[in-house]
């Protein structure tokens, strides 16, 4: 009998499927939410301290799950990067003739610089996951 899929073995798959097909751009807003509440949860149940701190004598499996943890950090902080790219591009096609045009183009910049923030503190937090095996 064919064992179920993980949920991270799932989501490492789609992955690799949006990248073969070139749309992790076009799709990005559309997953984004799904990848980041999944590592989320793994977050919380410690999941990630895989990325965090390895041991000597790891077995494959944990390895072969640190490595799904990789490939979904990658793809939050890659979907976070096109996402802050959209929200750039639209606030500067915006022409500011007033203050709610002003603001609406802060508002954006403000919500660009959130997510960058956020994808330089998930690279400070995995920084010995990332640089360890190269990806970075």
């Amino acid at each position: 009998m064919v064992k179920p899929m993980e949920k991270s073995t799932a989501f490492s798959f789609v992955d690799d499927l949006i990248a073969k097909m070139e749309k992790e751009r076009e799709l990005s807003d559309y997953l984004l939410d799904l990848f980041r509440d999944h590592f989320d949860k793994l977050d919380k149940n410690g999941e990630t301290k895989l990325l965090i701190k390895r041991s000597p004598g790891d077995s494959i499996a944990p390895t072969t799950k640190r490595s799904q943890l990789q490939i979904i950090l990658l793809t939050i902080m890659r979907m976070k990067l096109y996402k802050t790219q959209q929200l750039v591009s639209d606030a500067l096609s915006i022409n500011i003739t007033d203050k709610n045009s002003e603001s609406l183009v802060d508002d954006l910049l403000e919500k660009a610089s959130d997510i960058g923030n956020s994808i330089l503190g998930s690279v400070i937090k995995f920084k010995d996951s990332l640089w360890q095996n190269g990806i970075c």
